[in-house]
């Protein structure tokens, strides 16, 4: 290596290694420092030339197999509380009873406050057991030996429950390890001083997969990683080598910090090569500034200057991730790092990271960078970008070699430190931002291949609460001074009670986690070519709010709606409307110029109500208008309607031409008449491929087609009809109409009791053909029909919280009526409750009572059946019933004590929320790694003697677990013990010269004047010191060697130990 180019940075290495984000040392912990100084650091090994493709990486996750991939000959052992202590000691290393060799699996059950820590094997398989695997403030610590010592790991099917403690950790030369589909669950609370981590690999780690693993955060901690590569083992040991062979896909970071400075990253990847980042999914959210926000930085942290040697990253492939950023601060998406910059010695080293279609949402107070390279040969292409920044002074790091400026994309294409990089290439990238869409920087004339282009860039707007009325007026039009133009996004975040109403074509687009509430969206003429897309909303409205669309567009062409989520939790009919109300999730009309190429798909529409109309998506002709919509597209759409007291349709398209319903998921309930797919005075239409549940309290239509339309195919739908009346596909005056390929099951009652406004009627058919139908085609179709004169009932049951109690019960009340509202007496109902099926008989009044123990505190699903007889429907209903557990509260105080006293007790009080003592209640107080049980007296005490020794300050974390009836609580105390004064004598002596053995006598005593034994003590006399343990009456005997006469001072020194306090003193020896 060349290292000539590097003199001028030398001197700022260290500074450097500690000031650079993209550096591995914010991701070093205590803990890590530990395990090296307990572990064995093996001689460095040669890094061997690695292939130049990613196919190892990309085939990583084959070797992930299912619970049983193991070889035949491979032992399998039952992991949990009670057989711990067979196979792992109190500090989580493995007994004899693992063979060291490995070949066996480890099916874990539940584990509570215990360390697995394999160091060397085979084909070692550690997964949870079905329905269990769930480790309770557990670490799983695998590898920390000898390259070779530990090959072939796999971790899977583990849900990790902590709090203040870090879940897996792959230390050096580690081979073959997966971790697949586990669970985190993780908590860190603000007096956790290290690093809080989900994975963590240290230094030379190969040929590792993680896949499909579930990661939620939430900490307060300053510095939280996801997944942590990091390449030093220490604050001052490097790894071996890079972490390489990686295929990390298919995993969900869900990280959200509440600390007040730091930084928090789902991936912090440091010198990793040959790997493989695809397909994860990545939410990561700061709620205070002082925090900076990565969701994935690949680091360089200067191995070529190490020995044993390191390259900087390269050969990486991030492709495929979807990335939130919800930031108070600085926010960096996706960031590559390569501090060696391009010599033609090192071609062959850096090259190859690619960055590609990933999807990059941020959303920050301060400043953010989408994507940004400070490497060689990146490519960066065919990534979707959303940034917006509120420009906010940065008080977070800032990452010196992408800064605080916010930009799309970012390419560092010159270093002042390290010279130039080349061979970059942004192509293809779509970025919306209310920023400089893309940004590279070169110095000076120091211009280097660079290629951009081929890159779409729209500028947004963040439209909130907060900043609403910069850009709209008070009824939802854009100010004239507004700068939104043509082509803009508009990004909404929380919105209430806002409506906006777009005369320009632009695209609506909702920002991730954020949620419109009683808002309405409307394109009007002159919003061509619009998009509205991922909005998140939800309408109750009230009383007063009378019919409305929610998203409602006219006298537009080529609009697309697609990917919203749409809620209408309750809605009600207006105050002293005739003729009710009606809403609408997404409503299009004609207007005079009509609306055409519409395109309306991958919505999910939730609608209850009691008003009289409900609509999930409605396309009509303006009552008057002369023109018909022409080119609707209506698919992939999820609408579930429950209400509407005369009549709920899912979709409903009318007079339109060139029609497309393809797809859709439906289901509609109604206490009138319920539709799946209304149409009518249609021509060219297709109705196909729909999966369409209807049930009403009068009549329920699959699909229908009427009122004179034309050339309209019902092909393969998956119809359910049910009511007092049940049709699966109607139609009438249809001319040229094909029904084939569906599937068909009604089930109607008494539909001659009922009236129907439909020009359908009542009746209870799989197909009902009506009047006037002329060229009709029918075939291959699957059709099930019932019919019978029953009655529809109705079971309610309310969800039900009640305060846990020691003895006693509650009850639940279930009443059985029919649709109209009678009660229904002497009838059977099923409950399953709590693992149990239990039978009621209703009273007279229609109610049966669940009757249960109060001492068993939780949520509990009641799901009540009622199986119905020749007079009534059965049905069916759910409820949640909440046992709330009184919450506890322990007090307790810290201690200091002498290292050296032989008793120290600690105590801590558990009481109830309203103060009452709780007695005989286990408490647990966990120190320097070891858990003391302790029972409370009547008073509500629990005392435990604290077996610590060395002078330092300890944390305790003390805990009550909870029971049926109380819930958890905690408590930390600092116990401080201080080291104990000493004191030394030094005599002064006079010998003889000739005397051949000159003894000096030296006593150690405490501060009580008690000897101190085994100690060592040293004197220092004529330049040479000598060292004696004391014996049991603190007595250190020296025989030292003076041949000359004269007078010597000499230092009488004890140098202290982790319990006393040192002491020394001089004296004088006399040579007659």
């Amino acid at each position: 290596m060349k290292l000539n180019k590097f003199t001028v940075v030398l001197a700022i290495l260290l500074v450097s290694i500690l000031a650079i984000g993209a550096v591995s040392a914010e991701s070093v912990d205590d803990a890590g420092i530990v395990a090296v100084a307990d572990g064995d650091i093996q001689e460095s090994v040669e890094v061997t030339d690695t292939a130049d493709d990613l196919s190892t990486a990309d085939t990583a996750d084959e070797t992930v197999g299912d619970d049983s991939s193991g070889p035949d000959d491979t032992a399998e052992y039952d992991l949990d509380d009670d057989t711990y202590s067979t196979y792992f000691n109190e500090d989580g290393s493995a007994t004899d009873a693992l063979s060291a060799d490995g070949n066996y699996y480890l099916n874990v059950g539940t584990l509570t406050n215990k360390d697995i820590k394999i160091v060397s094997g085979q084909n070692v398989y550690i997964q949870g057991k079905e329905g269990a695997g769930i480790i309770n403030n557990g670490t799983i610590t695998i590898g920390g030996g000898a390259i070779g010592q530990i090959n072939t790991v796999q971790i899977s099917g583990i849900t990790f429950v902590n709090t203040n403690k870090n879940a897996i950790v792959v230390n050096q030369h580690a081979k073959n390890v997966a971790i697949a589909r586990n669970n985190f669950d993780l908590t860190y609370d603000d007096t956790y001083t290290d690093n809080a981590i989900a994975i963590m690999t240290k230094g030379l780690v190969e040929d590792v997969t993680i896949v499909g693993n579930e990661i939620k955060m939430t900490s307060a901690a300053s510095y939280t990683y996801g997944l942590d590569l990091t390449y030093y083992l220490d604050w001052y040991t490097f790894g071996d080598g890079n972490a390489k062979n990686f295929y990390i896909a298919e995993n969900t970071f869900d990280i959200e910090s509440t600390a007040q400075s730091g930084m928090a990253e789902a991936m912090y990847l440091d010198s990793i090569i040959d790997s493989v980042i695809e397909g994860n999914n990545i939410n990561v959210k700061t709620t205070n500034p002082g925090v900076s926000n990565y969701a994935m930085q690949v680091a360089d942290s200067w191995g070529f200057f190490n020995d044993p040697w390191a390259s900087s990253p390269y050969n990486v492939a991030i492709k495929d991730n979807t990335i939130v950023l919800d930031s108070a601060d600085l926010a960096y998406g996706i960031s590559v790092i390569s501090l060696w910059s391009y010599t033609e010695d090192y071609d062959e080293i850096i090259k190859d990271m690619v960055i590609s279609g990933n999807d990059v949402t941020i959303t920050t107070q301060t400043e953010g960078v989408g994507i940004s390279a400070s490497s060689s040969d990146v490519s960066i292409t065919d990534n979707k970008v959303t940034l917006n920044a509120a420009h906010d002074p940065v008080q977070a790091y800032t990452d010196g070699y992408i800064g605080n400026i916010s930009y799309g994309i970012y390419v560092n294409n010159f270093n002042n430190d390290m010279g130039y990089f080349t061979n970059n290439t942004v192509t293809g990238n779509t970025i919306v931002s209310n920023v400089e869409a893309i940004k590279a920087y070169e110095e000076g004339d120091q211009v280097q291949p660079l290629t951009i282009e081929d890159n779409e860039a729209s500028t947004s707007y963040l439209i909130d609460d907060a900043t609403y009325d910069t850009y709209f007026n008070a009824d939802g039009t854009i100010k004239d001074d507004a700068p939104i133009a043509a082509g803009d996004v508009l990004l909404l975040g929380d919105l209430t009670g806002k409506k906006l109403v777009i005369d320009t074509p632009i695209t609506i687009r909702g920002v991730p986690n954020k949620k419109l509430v009683n808002c309405t969206v409307n394109l009007i003429q002159g919003a061509d070519n619009s998009v509205i897309e991922d909005l998140d909303m939800e309408f109750t409205g009230d009383d007063t709010t009378g019919s409305i669309g929610i998203i409602y567009i006219k006298d537009v062409t080529n609009v697309t709606i697609q990917n919203n989520k749409i809620v209408v939790p309750d809605f009600v009919d207006k105050t002293g409307s005739k003729y009710g109300s009606s809403v609408y999730a997404i409503e299009v009309e004609s207007g005079a110029l009509v609306c055409h190429d519409i395109f309306i798909n991958n919505n999910n529409i939730f609608m209850e109500g009691s008003c009289r109309y409900l609509y999930g998506i409605d396309v009509f002709k303006t009552w008057g208008s002369e023109n018909r919509n022409t080119n609707i597209n209506i698919f992939e759409n999820y609408v579930n309607l429950e209400g509407g007291s005369r009549m709920a349709e899912a979709i409903y398209v009318s007079e339109s031409d060139e029609v497309i319903v393809d797809g859709n998921s439906i289901d509609s309930t109604s206490n009138g008449a319920a539709y799946g797919v209304a149409t009518d005075q249609l021509t060219n239409a297709v109705v196909a491929n729909n999966i369409i549940s209807v049930n009403a309290a009068t009549q329920a239509y699959g699909i229908t087609a009427t009122t004179s339309g034309s050339d309209t195919i019902i092909r393969a739908n998956e119809i359910d009809a049910k009511g007092t009346g049940a049709v699966g596909i109607g139609f009438n005056k249809q001319d040229g109409i094909v029904i084939e390929d569906n599937t068909i099951a009604i089930d109607g009652g008494d539909y001659t009791s009922i009236t129907s406004s439909d020009t359908l009627g009542t009746a209870n058919a799989a197909i009902l053909n009506g009047e006037g139908n002329t060229n009709v085609e029918m075939s291959g179709n699957d059709v099930t029909e019932t019919s019978a004169v029953r009655l529809d009932t109705v079971i309610e049951v309310s969800d039900m919280t009640v305060t846990a109690a020691p003895s006693g019960n509650g009850n639940l009340q279930i009443t059985l009526k029919t649709a109209g509202g009678m009660a229904l007496a002497n009838q059977k109902v099923k409950v399953v409750f709590d693992n149990q099926v239990l039978e009621l008989t209703t009273d007279a009044n229609g109610v049966a009572v669940l009757s249960f123990a109060l001492n068993k505190g939780g949520t509990y699903n009641v799901d009540v059946f009622y199986l119905g007889d020749d007079n009534y429907r059965g049905s069916d209903a759910s409820a949640k019933l909440t046992i709330n557990k009184i919450k506890t509260a322990i007090t307790a105080s810290g201690k200091t004590f002498l290292a050296t006293a032989a008793t120290k007790k600690l105590t801590a009080t558990l009481k109830d929320a309203n103060g009452n003592v709780l007695a005989n209640k286990k408490v647990t107080f966990t120190v320097n790694g070891k858990t003391y049980t302790a029972t409370t007296n009547a008073k509500g005490v629990a005392t435990v003697k604290l077996a610590l020794k060395a002078a330092k300050t300890y944390t305790v974390s003390i805990k009550f677990a909870g029971d049926g009836v109380y819930a958890a609580s905690t408590k930390s105390v600092k116990v401080k013990l201080n080291k104990e004064k000493t004191k030394i004598t030094a005599p002064k002596k006079t010998f003889k010269k000739a005397k051949k053995v000159k003894k000096v006598v030296i006593t150690l005593k405490n501060s009580k004047g008690k000897a101190i034994a085994k100690k060592k003590v040293t004197l220092i006399v004529n330049k040479k010191k000598y060292t004696v343990k004391t014996n049991k009456k603190g007595k250190a005997t020296f025989k030292v060697k003076l041949t000359k006469k004269g007078t010597f001072k000499y230092t009488a020194k004890f140098a202290g130990d982790t319990q006393y306090k040192a002491v020394k003193k001089t004296g004088k020896i006399k040579i007659k």
